[in-house]
């Protein structure tokens, strides 16, 4: 008999064992806010859900050749890493290996063409998105979460859009009275056209003799250039006048650069292409990912209700603000640049961000050889301050990888106050960007810092009241906007200058210079960062030349951290981050609580925290698995009453 009771007892701790078994592998590959969106959220007609998968096919990185041939790496992504990453030892890794075509099909046989559907990849993350339709969506979920290469499945977060950016005019017309203080006719806007391209023609010249001069550096080449300043006048730049001298990127104007050879990628809505400020424009390539095609030039309906919030329209006024060229109108700082163009958001719809959109977008650019990537809209709902830390967010992970592939990523920081920022302007080496009014004082809808592991941000300000830009009523037109939509146009048009003047600077020493020569740079703080932008002293900067701590005269910043004789780099003390350890955090504080979070426990070397986090952990995908306590409990009761009987 007692035989008997010790084999039932085995074949019970057996289904216990299972039981937490399937608890591991199957639900706890499901995140806290997919579980919630499927309880809550009966309303949709599809799901979209992010499946992460496990593993990778081995590659041999040591031929690049090789690797991006079987990867599908372009020549312009393997040159911009070579020239700017800042660390040579990775051009490549793991993240460039392209997903398991194998996991995908398995992936998309749970369903048919009519339940699931592939909509992006993302080699960065090995992860897939899909979209399922409500009615099966359990069933597909059950049937995914039980492959045993699936990682995660998840929630691909949509986002309503804050913006603060507001018509103050009447849309107006290039021919109207209201620029007749800039240029009266088109004679007008050919004579200055010359003189400027005459103007620029000089300096490049002069610019290519000290090139090939072998006694000429940076700061000879611009004290020579003193001579050359304020000899474009304002009427050239028109009603970008304020703006671009703000930030002197005039004066690089003046020395000869205007963007050429810098490839950047601006994701938004759809642009109106056919407008006569981009009649100059180099548009080396365009996506709409919303629509799965390359045209990102969507029709102008006359009857939409709100002709701002067009499909063409936000980015229609970014995109001049960054390179549009009607003189004595309209300047965009890198108006000789060549232009990728991607689609990522839905200006019609209740809930126009998606996740999945931008990141496909930046690996798309990326892949193209973009080096500088222009992004005004930031996902400011759904994300709680206690996630900004650079880290929890899918597209902050993104824009951080982008960075260290030798990209520069400038986002606007949000126009929520103090609410704060968006994501992904909360990751480390991504400049985000304030807006300030034309007396260079902070607007009230400028979203403030800091992250929520205690980083500055935004990073610097710029322009972003009253800025005049192309409007997408018709290809004449332009209006005035506020926001900070406005200001990261400005500040990535600047840095593109920069980045031509400095073709082999990494993305970290442009940050470095970008922050370095700011007007707050020796007292930054979460309101305005480290200041207004100021282009010709980041141009003048000279950053640091190595990322190799042990190199004499390198170190961490004073003994702000320690230097790791393996990895060669910086290991930083709690209060401190950065490359070399060079920056402060902010402790937290009211601002944490304000937000409804809290301060995590303050280290044994200080007295004050530095981290804001949750008041209640979050995202299963973000913890180790937790045991079903329930079915532990009763399991441990029934097995009980087994010894007691026995």
């Amino acid at each position: 008999m007692k035989i008997n009771y010790i084999l039932l007892l085995i074949l019970l701790l057996i289904k216990l064992i299972n039981s937490f078994n399937y608890e591991f592998d199957g639900k706890y590959k499901i995140s806290e806010k997919l579980t919630d969106h499927l309880i809550n959220n009966q309303d949709e007609e599809n799901i979209k859900i992010w499946v992460t998968f496990n593993s990778k096919k081995k590659e041999n990185f040591y031929n690049i050749e090789e690797f991006s041939k079987n990867n599908g790496l372009k020549k312009e992504s393997i040159e911009r890493r070579i020239n700017r990453c800042h660390d040579k030892n990775k051009i490549i890794d793991d993240s460039d290996i392209i997903i398991n075509q194998d996991f995908i099909n398995q992936v998309l046989t749970c369903g048919n063409e009519n339940t699931i559907k592939l909509i992006q990849k993302s080699n960065w993350l090995n992860s897939i998105s899909i979209s399922l339709l409500k009615e099966t969506s359990n069933k597909l979920i059950d049937c995914i979460k039980s492959l045993e290469f699936v990682e995660t499945v998840d929630l691909v977060t949509k986002f309503k859009k804050k913006t603060t950016t507001t018509t103050t005019t009447k849309p107006l017309s290039s021919s109207s009275n209201e620029f007749n203080g800039c240029l009266k006719n088109d004679e007008d806007n050919s004579k200055f056209e010359k003189e400027f391209n005459n103007l620029i023609e000089k300096k490049l010249l002069d610019l290519k003799n000290k090139l090939y001069s072998s006694s000429a550096s940076a700061s000879a080449s611009a004290s020579s250039s003193d001579s050359y300043f304020n000899e474009i006048p304002d009427k050239y730049y028109g009603y970008s006048n304020t703006g671009l001298r703000q930030i002197n990127v005039d004066k690089l104007h003046e020395m000869g650069y205007d963007g050429f050879g810098i490839k950047i990628l601006i994701t938004d809505t759809g642009y109106r292409k056919s407008h006569e400020v981009f009649k100059h424009m180099k548009i080396i390539g365009e996506y709409n990912f919303l629509k799965n095609k390359n045209n990102t030039q969507d029709d102008f309906d006359p009857f939409f209700k709100d002709v701002n919030e067009q499909q063409t329209g936000h980015g229609t006024f970014t995109l001049s603000t960054l390179g549009g060229y009607r003189p004595g109108v309209l300047i965009g700082a890198a108006y000789n640049a060549s232009f990728l163009l991607a689609e990522t958001e839905n200006a019609t719809s209740d809930f126009p961000l998606e996740e999945d959109n931008w990141i496909a977008a930046i690996e798309w650019g990326e892949s193209h050889g973009a080096q500088l990537v222009s992004s005004s809209l930031g996902y400011e709902n759904w994300y709680t301050y206690a996630n900004k830390d650079g880290h929890f967010s899918k597209i902050s992970r993104v824009a951080t990888m982008a960075v260290n592939k030798g990209m520069v990523v400038v986002m606007g920081v949000g126009n929520s106050g103090d609410l704060g920022m968006g994501i992904p302007a909360d990751a480390e080496y991504v400049i985000s960007v304030g807006a300030i009014d034309s007396n260079g004082e902070r607007t009230e809808f400028s979203s403030i810092g800091p992250t929520a592991d205690g980083r500055i941000k935004p990073e610097v300000m710029a322009l972003g009241l009253g800025n005049l830009v192309a409007h997408n009523l018709n290809d004449t037109t332009y209006d005035r906007f506020d926001g900070t939509s406005f200001s990261c146009p400005l500040v990535a048009s600047g840095i593109a200058l920069l980045m031509q003047a400095h073709p082999n600077w990494s993305p970290k020493q442009i940050y470095e210079a970008v922050i370095s020569s700011a007007s707050k740079s020796k007292s930054p703080d979460y309101l305005m960062g480290f200041g207004i932008f100021n282009a010709l002293k980041a141009y003048e900067h000279n950053p640091t030349n190595s990322s190799d701590c042990t190199i004499n005269g390198i170190g961490c910043s004073n003994s702000n951290g320690r230097c790791n004789l393996q990895s060669k780099q910086c290991q930083c003390e709690l209060p401190f981050y950065g490359q070399f350890c060079q920056y402060n955090r902010i402790p937290c504080g009211q601002r944490c609580l304000f937000l409804n979070s809290t301060c995590g426990i303050p280290s044994n070397n200080f007295n004050v925290s530095f981290t804001c986090i949750e008041p209640n952990i979050g995202d299963f995908s973000n913890q180790s698995p937790k045991l079903n306590n329930n079915n532990f409990y009763k399991s441990l009761f029934i097995i009980f009453l087994f010894f007691i009987s026995i």
